[in-house]
């Protein structure tokens, strides 16, 4: 879970791939590479790829 307690866009390293988004209460999801870009106020629960 990460979520975003500003009014303000964040940016946050994510600790590898992406899998799957599980929750999110926002429409859209901004990732650029591992950069997720949260808007203000947003939560996303992610799924994370596994590291083999």
């Amino acid at each position: 879970m990460i979520a975003n307690y500003q009014n303000s866009p964040q940016s946050v390293q994510l600790p590898g791939k992406l899998a799957k988004v599980l929750l999110n209460n926002y429409d859209r999801l901004k990732i650029s590479g591992e950069i997720l870009n949260l808007e203000g106020y947003q939560s996303v629960l992610l799924d994370m790829e596994k590291n083999t």
